[in-house]
């Protein structure tokens, strides 16, 4: 019992000894509030971070915040630095930086004041007894997602799309606008790299955009497409003349070095330039068929038939149109002789015989057109003479023809196109070849015989002839071989040379008599 009594007494001593030591902390606390009020520090017992504060004055904490870097970004900011020189900046503020150390010795110092009697007596015991963080003092950090709307501001301000060049061109100039790069910030690095530089304390980031360059011309190229030459005035199959075709060119080079001058968004202007050709139609008209480069006579004999058949073959002959390099087929010109076309029969040499055929006679016009050939200085590309020398043309210049085997061939060998005139007046056959003439200078003709072999004679009845009466049927033909030369001339009749044209083997026809039978057997 006296235990119970002892423990009781024990108790309420106990009980009362606090009650009087909390009496005496609060007013102690109220004692202190008192005191403190009317001073500029802060209530014992006031931390920021693990910094003890408590006891100080204003200016003490400031002092002590901003050593610890509460204010390292206070009014500072990180600017982000272009190519071209531009400049971004991202405030500490933006980016979550900005922490002020007086505003934060500010917030301590009202801790415990201006709250109320009992609100401020109960702040001050909690920070006497417990101490109090009354402010947010966690130090400085980046803000990620800050950063990253800070970056997007940046980039909607710098990107822009890339603006294509531009080229154009008709038949006067060539027009080339230099397109716009554009550029492009990756965002999520230009935030990675604005949180370092606030980390690390630099102020400044370099900052370099993703740039999509437009093309470049290439006036190479472009000359290709477009350069074109001259065209002079030529002639068609048919020897009409085709009018000329100016050209155009420009200097491609220049414009390549212009157009790596030339400002963005600007335009180069490359005149055409036209190209005049070297020959005009009206150049080309008064040159086609100018000169008459060979001509040759033979005078017309025999019968009307072969006469006629020398007409019609010279009428078809007439106009005859041959281009450069192209090949004249006597044949092939004037076709196949025939009573339809108008051919009649005449003496012609057919095998070695004198026999009477469609056509005969045509030879002459073969032959008048070789010579004019030869005059012409024109590459005969096949000729073959007569078995038997035609008088009508000098020894080595004739030029025998029958429809399928053998023709006459020769080559235009000139530049330019000729023109074969025949036609028959007063008794002759006139070949006439025109062109253009390139070199001054003449080509004659020469021959030689080399060889002669005389004819014989020979005597054949005929039964209509009275005795004592006789007639030469044939006068027959000596054989002999035959060597041409082409023999030229310079302008000023200066002998250049004598070129061996064509050897012609000519067999000897022996002359024939008709007697009558009984002159025979006397």
């Amino acid at each position: 019992m006296k235990d119970s009594k002892r423990s009781s007494r024990t108790m309420r001593r106990t009980a009362l000894f606090f009650a009087l030591a909390l009496t005496l902390l609060i007013a102690l606390a109220l004692l202190a509030g008192e005191l403190w009020e009317s001073t500029d520090r802060l209530y014992p017992g006031l931390w920021a971070g693990d910094l003890a504060l408590g006891g100080r004055t204003r200016a003490e904490a400031r002092i002590r915040l901003e050593e610890a870097g509460y204010g390292a970004w206070l009014g500072k900011s990180v600017t982000v630095r272009f190519p071209d020189g531009s400049l971004y900046p991202v405030t500490a503020a933006e980016a979550g930086m900005e922490r002020s150390p007086e505003a934060m010795a500010e917030a301590l110092y009202a801790y415990g004041r201006g709250g109320g009697f009992l609100r401020d007596t109960a702040s001050r015991l909690e920070a006497l007894l417990f101490g109090a963080q009354p402010v947010d003092a966690a130090l400085p950090e980046p803000e990620g997602e800050a950063l990253r709307l800070a970056a997007r501001r940046i980039a909607e301000e710098t990107d822009r799309a890339m603006v294509p060049a531009v080229l154009y061109f008709d038949e006067e100039a060539i027009r080339w606008t230099r397109g716009t790069p554009g550029q492009e910030t990756d965002k999520a690095a230009l935030a990675l790299a604005l949180e370092a530089a606030f980390r690390e304390g630099r102020e400044t980031v370099e900052w370099t955009p993703a740039v999509t360059a437009p093309e470049e011309p290439d006036f190479r190229a472009v000359y290709g497409l477009l350069a074109r030459p001259a065209e002079d005035a030529a002639w068609d199959s048919e020897g009409r003349i085709l009018p000329e075709k100016p050209g155009c060119s420009f200097d491609f080079l220049a414009a390549q070095e212009a157009a790596e001058e030339l400002p963005e968004g600007e335009t180069l202007v490359i005149p055409l330039e036209e190209v005049p050709p070297m020959v005009t139609a009206e150049t080309l008209r008064a040159l086609l068929y100018r000169d008459e480069l060979g001509s040759y006579v033979t005078e017309l004999g025999g019968t009307e038939t072969r006469i006629g058949n020398i007409r019609l073959a010279a009428k078809a002959l007439d106009g005859s149109l041959l281009l450069p390099g192209e090949e004249f087929s006597f044949n092939g010109r004037i076709g196949q002789r025939t009573e339809e076309a108008g051919y009649g029969s005449a003496l012609s040499y057919v095998d070695g015989e004198l026999v009477s055929e469609v056509g005969g006679g045509i030879c002459q016009v073969s032959s008048t057109l070789y010579c004019a050939c030869l005059l012409a200085d024109l590459e005969v590309s096949f000729r073959t003479n007569h078995r038997y020398y035609q008088s009508y043309v000098p020894p080595g210049l004739d030029a025998t023809v029958s429809w399928g085997w053998p023709d006459y061939n020769f080559v235009n060998s000139t530049d330019y196109p000729l023109r074969i005139e025949a036609s028959c007046e007063d008794g002759s056959l006139k070949v006439t070849i025109r062109g253009t003439k390139t070199r001054e200078g003449r080509t004659e003709l020469r021959w030689e015989i080399l060889e002669s072999v005389e004819a014989g004679t020979v005597y054949r009845e005929d039964p209509a002839l009275a005795p004592g009466q006789s007639t030469v049927a044939d006068w027959g033909r000596e054989g002999m071989t035959v060597q041409t030369w082409r023999v030229r001339y310079d302008g000023e009749g200066n002998l250049i040379e004598e070129v061996p044209e064509a050897r012609s083997v000519y067999a000897a026809r022996d002359k024939v008599v008709l007697i009558a039978p009984e002159d025979k057997e006397g």
